[in-house]
């Protein structure tokens, strides 16, 4: 939550720190940091893995579909959203396999 809000709060005030890049305040500095933030945490669980990655994953996944869907960028929107079924097939395949595996 630390990398968010310092990153958010960052995001947030772009536009004043380069006005010649950004004109614009930014629309969800928040919501944008939690999904890079959060897609860092989950491939690290997952180069780790850890089945817990795919809910992270999950998460991610949700609030950025919601972000870009807000946004009105409706194709990474639905992109974002196909990758909401396969982090909840891949947690279950994993929590499937851990299952029937022997120890």
């Amino acid at each position: 939550m630390a990398g968010t809000f310092a990153m958010g709060s960052f995001a947030e005030n772009l536009h004043l720190h380069f006005p010649k890049l950004f004109s614009l305040p930014s629309a969800f500095p928040y919501a944008d940091s939690f999904v890079t933030v959060m897609s860092i945490v989950a491939t690290y669980l997952m180069v780790q893995k850890k089945a817990e990655c795919w809910l992270v994953w999950l998460v991610v996944d949700v609030v950025a579909t919601y972000l870009y869907f807000s946004k009105g960028i409706l194709f990474v929107g639905i992109e974002y959203l196909a990758f909401c079924f396969i982090a909840a097939y891949g947690f279950y395949k994993w929590f499937k396999d851990s299952k029937t595996a022997v120890v």
